[in-house]
Order: C-alpha cells, then sequence, then structure tokens
C-alpha cells in the first residue's frame, strides 16, 4: 500500500510553480488511481499562554523564592486555576501584576504585564494632552468635572470621551480652553478694575 503525505513545505513549493497542479489534486488523482491517501491525527490547538510567558512566571517565581504551595495557592487566588499552563491572557496579566506588587521586576523584553493605556495608541492624544485639557477645563469651570467635560468634548468635537480624540482634536481642544481661560481672566480682571 503507498501512502501519500504531503508536507507544507511541499504544498508552498507547488503553488510557487505556474501550471503546477495543487497538491490536494495529485493527492485525488493518486486516489482515484487506487491509491489511498491517510491523513496524520491533528494536534489538538494548544489554549493558554505562550512559552515565553509561561517562562517569565517561573522566573519570577524563582526570584520572588515562591515554595511550591504558595505559589499554587498564588495561582488559584489571582486566576483560579492550578497550573500556569491553564491561565488565560487576563490570569496571566492579573499574575504578573501581583508578582510586581510582590518585588518582582520583571526583565529586558519581557511580555509587558499591564495592557497598553488607551491614551498611548498611534495617533490618539497622548496622556500629557488629556491631562492639560482636565486641567484646563478644571480651571476654566473652577472644580473638576468630568462629566461636563464629556458633554463639552461631544458638542464641540462629535466625539463621546476625551479618550477617543485623536491628536489633531486634542490640540484644538487645548487651544480652545486656552483661549476661554484667557476670556474669563480678561473679564475678571475687567471686574476687579471696575470695584
Amino acid at each position: 500500500m503507498n501512502v501519500i503525505q504531503i508536507s507544507p513545505g511541499a504544498r508552498e513549493v507547488a503553488r510557487s510553480y505556474p501550471g503546477a497542479t495543487s497538491p490536494r489534486s495529485n493527492a485525488s488523482h493518486a486516489v482515484s488511481n487506487g491509491l489511498k491517501r491517510t491523513r496524520k491525527a491533528a494536534k489538538p490547538a494548544r489554549a493558554g499562554l505562550s512559552r515565553d510567558k509561561i517562562a517569565l512566571i517561573h522566573v519570577a517565581r524563582r526570584e520572588l523564592r515562591l515554595d511550591e504551595d504558595l505559589y499554587r495557592a498564588i495561582l488559584r487566588d489571582v486566576a483560579g486555576v492550578a497550573s500556569s499552563k491553564d491561565l488565560t491572557e487576563a490570569g496571566f496579566l492579573a499574575l504578573m501584576a501581583r508578582f510586581e506588587r510582590s518585588g518582582f521586576k520583571g526583565q529586558p523584553g519581557a511580555a509587558p504585564a499591564k495592557p497598553e493605556p488607551l491614551s498611548e495608541r498611534f495617533g490618539m492624544a497622548t496622556a500629557a494632552q488629556l491631562a492639560y485639557i482636565r486641567g484646563l477645563w478644571a480651571q476654566w469651570l473652577g472644580r473638576p468635572d468630568e462629566a461636563a467635560l464629556t458633554r463639552w468634548v461631544e458638542n464641540k468635537y462629535h466625539v463621546s470621551a476625551i479618550r477617543f480624540m485623536d491628536v489633531v482634536r486634542a490640540q484644538k481642544a487645548i487651544e480652545g480652553l486656552k483661549r476661554m481661560v484667557a476670556r474669563q481672566r480678561e473679564v475678571r480682571d475687567e471686574q476687579e478694575a471696575d470695584q
């Protein structure tokens, strides 16, 4: 009995030649000629974390000098699992945050323990711009009021929240708020001069 096995590399080579028949049609042709084709059993997809992240967990465990019982207790407490292989991405992040609070410093090039803040996305307003907008708004209003700021941003710039502002809109909001604060200051100065 002849067995036809087509490796992924052979598939790519066959596709790269013009006029070549596909490996599937070659296999079908072989079957129609009386040859049987067998498939390798597919490996089940490995759920969970990458090997790098699991390795980072064990580095942290060694650095923090956690014994087996304490390590397993932390896994159950933080993520509800008994093994690092069963962790989800959210569980990994929670576990790394716990390790960092316990004194783990992490390693250069290691997976980040916290997701990137929304304000650090490419093309979006920076954290400094958002803080500046909030500060100017509080100065203009006389108190910090996030709900009022959100309404103003939505009406003026058609954005549902300041964290969704792009860099250009954020800069326009900053300039607009600077003018509003300057006008408010001028009015106050005039009122004080009249008295």
